[in-house]
């Protein structure tokens, strides 16, 4: 009997028995000593395959180009994963005498190659296909003998009898009425569980890999060094320089001081709510270092991000505090849709189910990598979600969560630190009402004074009192740079029409001046070299749009941008006098830009009245001129504001559909693009029209595993020349993944100083 080419049946299910009850008996959570959900989770992982000992599926196995399997009914009996699934229901009714325990099993089982399903009647009947033709067949095929079970034969086709019409219909609505958000969690662990197990064991295997060394992955623990970000800090920066080196200094201490300081059965929710530029990521990085040190338990590190722009920034500095020694992805990887599937030297698949698997001691990744592990019914992701317990996660940037899924990250976050016994770690310098004051500990309790210390800044919201059109911006900034000649600008807009508008204007304007243009228009390989300009000089001007925002280390004098919620326009301060430069406070002016027509641009982007209604309330109560130590009482009173009037119906939606398992209804999106776009390769040089024709060739690749192994590999290069533009803007017939824009079409699609072309009297977008 075999479950995959030349693998031994047995020894399969043998061996994912192992991994799974290794990882199980390994992390501490809240199910460790529940003997119930042990031997659910054996009998799960023992028969998961079950529905292989039947000589339809023998036969397939042994051939897997064999036709006959191609065509029904022949397609359908060499299936598993009901009939395995029935197999588990029946030892979990029998040896658990837990009927909810059972039906679990039941779906982590049937649904272990796909998708999990809604927990309703259809999704656990036995369907008439399989009760008129199938599953006789199925009881009299299936090889008893092979599993030393041929007593439960009998019982188990009277199982079977009873699971039709309206005994399993009682069933099921006496299970949903006790059904709730512990047993999506329960759920979600046992199935990622299975699937973790399942998929690690039968890869290892197809590259002809022992199973022990597996078995040693999956369980090595590294320790680290808890004192590497101070060993780091001492190399890179030596001794403080006085001013803003002493309060980063400051909180960095408190930081550690209070993480020595918590309760760890009680205290899961912890927050570090300090001013943009004042050490946070070394702080949090030490902190979750002295907590994992305290743990004794080697506690993987999350470490989540909103934006995939700034996530290699944030592993380079993990790489730096980590040393030479530590570099292996045994200890750090980086996980992203375009990061590369490399773990240490193995072979690709081995590499990308290590890698999205989050075999790690230190994971940086997206917060739509992990709340798509979390939020979900999918395969591919929920296959982490085991890796969850015991960890430190840390969410850098949290207000970027939308305010309309605070209830429902909030409920499950915190239930998961419960049941999962992980750690979240809030991170930001604005901090959103996700969690109510008495849930979170502050790991630094005296956050005002180093908001009243920090005057690095003033907000100028005076050019609020009316609407502007773009001559009286021209007119008013203009006069602001002519008098500034040795400072740095930033001009932030909300749409590339209006930024381009701007750009040429001020170029005629000043022609002796260096002026940079950002925006999602240029590739993002000239979006790098041209961010490293303007950290080299002082005196340059750059236009850009909000993508600016998201995590881009620059520091200039004087900042301009087009209204927008609180939250970005904090992100913008802190794109000014970030290092507190001199004297002279750095100045933040704010105006409502409109069109030709009247309409604001600020529209375009931020579609929901309440996040621009708040901002603006929650100005008005300050003067027009609000310096940076009342940054936190302005963010406090925007995000009661957006408490008091928000809608929590997305919420309920799905903290519903979670309660009562219903996964197919469970929806929690981050990005929501509302228009279609095209990806343009632009072929900006010698080095890309390599990439283009190495792209070509892995095309050409027959192989799906070889050409997405080849893929892979160059992913990450080829889209530093790739813009996403909306398709009214690229008309093409060919429904590709790149379209390529040659050098010969720049005049037509592309310029090297301000990227795509676009019509002018085409209407405004931001990518």
């Amino acid at each position: 009997m075999f479950s995959h080419p030349n693998k031994k049946l047995k020894e399969h299910l043998e061996n994912v028995e192992i991994l799974g009850m290794n990882r199980y008996y390994s992390s501490k959570t809240i199910w460790r000593e529940d003997k119930e959900v042990e031997e659910t989770l054996k009998w799960i992982l023992r028969t998961h395959d079950y529905g292989k000992a039947t000589p339809y599926f023998q036969e397939y196995i042994v051939d897997l180009e064999n036709e006959k399997y191609k065509k029904s009914p022949y397609k359908l009996l060499k299936a598993h994963g009901e009939f395995s699934a029935l197999w588990v229901y029946y030892f979990v009714r029998k040896v658990v005498k837990n009927e909810k325990m059972a039906l679990i099993a039941y779906m982590v089982v049937k649904r272990h190659h796909g998708f999990l399903q809604n927990f309703e009647k259809g999704n656990f009947s036995i369907l008439d296909i399989l009760d008129k033709e199938l599953l006789p067949i199925w009881n009299n095929e299936f090889n008893y003998e092979y599993f030393g079970i041929a007593d439960e034969k009998n019982d188990f086709i009277l199982l079977q009898k009873e699971l039709k019409g309206l005994k399993l219909t009682r069933k099921i609505k006496e299970m949903k009425k006790s059904l709730n958000e512990d047993d999506f969690l329960l759920c979600n662990y046992l199935f990622s569980l299975l699937i973790s197990s399942d998929k690690g064991e039968a890869i290892f295997y197809s590259k002809g890999e022992n199973f022990y060394r597996l078995e040693d992955i999956k369980e090595s623990k590294v320790k680290l060094d808890k004192g590497l970000v101070d060993k780091y800090k001492k190399i890179k920066f030596g001794e403080n320089s006085g001013g803003i080196d002493d309060i980063r200094e400051r909180a960095y201490n408190e930081v550690e001081e209070n993480i020595m300081k918590i309760d760890l059965s009680e205290d899961r929710i912890l927050s570090i709510n300090l001013p943009t530029g004042t050490g946070k990521t070394l702080a949090v990085y030490n902190g979750a270092l002295k907590l994992r040190e305290r743990l004794g338990n080697n506690n993987k590190i999350i470490y989540n991000l909103p934006f995939t722009s700034i996530i290699d920034q944030n592993h380079s500095i993990l790489e730096e505090v980590l040393g030479d020694g530590n570099r292996g992805a045994d200890i750090l990887i980086k996980h992203h849709y375009l990061s590369p599937k490399t773990y240490n030297n193995e072979e690709y698949d081995i590499s990308k189910y290590l890698i999205e698997s989050w075999e790690s001691e230190i994971v940086v990744t997206t917060f739509v990598q992990l709340l798509n592990s979390i939020f979900t019914n999918v395969n591919k992701q929920l296959i982490k979600f085991n890796t969850f317990s015991n960890s430190i996660i840390i969410l850098d940037e949290v207000q970027s969560i939308p305010y309309k899924y605070w209830k429902a990250v909030r409920s499950v976050l915190k239930n998961m630190s419960d049941k999962l016994e992980c750690y979240i770690i809030l991170v930001t310098a604005t901090m959103p009402l996700l969690f109510n004051e008495n849930e979170v500990v502050e790991l630094v309790p005296t956050k005002k004074d180093y908001f009243n210390k920090l005057n690095r800044i003033k907000l100028d919201v005076s050019l609020l009192k009316d609407d502007i059109i773009m001559d009286e911006l021209k007119e008013i900034s203009y006069e602001e740079v002519r008098t500034n000649k040795g400072k740095g600008f930033l001009f932030v807009f909300n749409t590339i029409k209006s930024s381009l508008a701007y750009y040429e204007g001020l170029k005629e304007e000043f022609p002796e001046r260096e002026i940079i243009y950002l925006s999602s228009n240029v590739t993002p390989k000239e979006r790098m070299e041209r961010i490293k300009r303007i950290k080299e000089k002082k005196d340059v001007i750059a236009v850009s749009t909000q993508m600016v925002e998201a995590g881009v280390d620059i520091d200039l004098d004087i900042v301009y941008r087009d209204f927008g919620p609180l939250d970005s326009i904090n992100q913008i301060a802190g794109r000014c006098n970030r290092n507190g430069r001199g004297e002279d406070l750095g100045i933040v002016r704010i105006f409502s830009l409109v069109n030709e027509n009247g309409k604001r641009y600020y529209s375009y982007v931020y579609k929901e009245n309440i996040l621009r209604d708040k901002t603006m309330k929650a100005l008005s109560e300050f003067d027009e001129i609000i310096e940076e130590k009342d940054f936190y009482k302005l963010s406090n009173s925007y995000f009661k504001h957006i408490n008091s009037a928000k809608s929590d119906d997305k919420s309920d939606e799905i903290l519903e559909a979670i309660n009562g398992l219903m996964y197919e209804e469970i929806e929690l999106k981050l990005i929501d693009m509302n228009y279609p776009v095209e990806n343009l390769f632009i072929q900006l040089d010698d080095e890309s029209k390599k990439m283009w024709n190495e792209y070509q060739e892995i095309l050409r690749v027959e192989d799906r595993y070889i050409r997405e192994e080849k893929y892979n590999k160059i992913k990450s290069k080829l889209y530093s020349y790739v813009i996403s533009v909306p398709k009214k803007y690229y008309e093409s017939d060919e429904e590709k993944s790149l379209h390529l824009v040659e050098e010969s079409m720049f005049q037509e699609y592309y310029s090297r100083e301000t990227g795509f072309k676009r019509e002018a009297k085409q209407e405004d977008y931001f990518i």
